[in-house]
């Protein structure tokens, strides 16, 4: 975090997997939702990147609660996940605490950073905001918009495009899965008109190009066709 702040970057800390109240061991799982283990997480992290004015919390990546109810609030979960401590899909029960939580303790340390919130259905949807809401001085909502046939162009005013009339918007994933950028063009078109701010998906080398939303093919940057040179166009053409 020091080195990419000495470089005047912005960072973001963000918690991915959690360990299911200790019952997903090793790296963990991507849960629906997250445990007890996880405000400690915060409270920790928190504590320590305070006074980090670049640091942003993206306090958990893609939470997938079955209720809105449980995604503010938390709930006792059952959820069927590949473990890496066993290389296993495993069905763990655990309680889950709320996003609500994790906004207050890590504000309760005294950060003032900005943290980022994402939405229901692998962090994207809002729809149901208006009666579950997350609050906090600081946050800021994300949502992860992908070409699947419920993130589609027709979907965006009612899943999350309306909270811009009211409240700070961003997007820290989105991507293609097939050499192409269409549905990112579209999409960053829309981003654009409702001061929406994005990040694309994802700084790797690993794994096919027209498999899996990679931005590059090597790390000295070259961009991979089509979506990572759409995405470096993109970017010149704000300056």
């Amino acid at each position: 975090v020091n080195t990419l702040t000495s470089l005047r970057l912005n960072v973001v800390l963000d918690l991915q997997w959690v360990d299911a109240g200790g019952k997903s061991l090793n790296g963990g799982g991507p849960w629906a939702m997250p445990d007890k283990d996880s405000l400690l997480f915060w409270q920790d992290v928190a504590s320590h990147y305070r006074y980090y004015s670049n640091v942003l919390f993206e306090l958990l990546n893609e939470p997938h609660p079955s209720s809105a109810a449980c995604w503010v609030s938390g709930c006792k979960m059952t959820d069927k996940v590949y473990s890496a401590d066993c290389h296993c899909t495993k069905t763990v029960t655990y309680q889950a605490v709320g996003m609500q939580d994790l906004v207050n303790v890590a504000s309760r340390t005294g950060a003032k950073n900005l943290m980022l919130v994402a939405g229901m259905n692998w962090g994207y949807s809002f729809t149901q905001f208006p009666t579950f809401p997350v609050v906090g001085r600081t946050v800021v909502y994300d949502t992860h918009p992908y070409p699947y046939y419920n993130k589609l162009a027709s979907d965006w005013d009612t899943q999350f495009g309306f909270m811009r009339v009211k409240y700070p918007l961003i997007s820290t994933e989105s991507g293609e899965y097939d050499c192409t950028s269409t549905y990112l063009s579209g999409l960053y078109d829309y981003f654009d008109a409702h001061d929406i701010g994005w990040f694309a998906w994802s700084w790797t080398t690993d794994g096919n190009a027209c498999g899996y939303p990679r931005l590059i093919q090597d790390y000295q940057g070259t961009p991979t066709q089509l979506m990572g040179q759409f995405i470096y166009n993109r970017l010149h053409s704000y300056s």
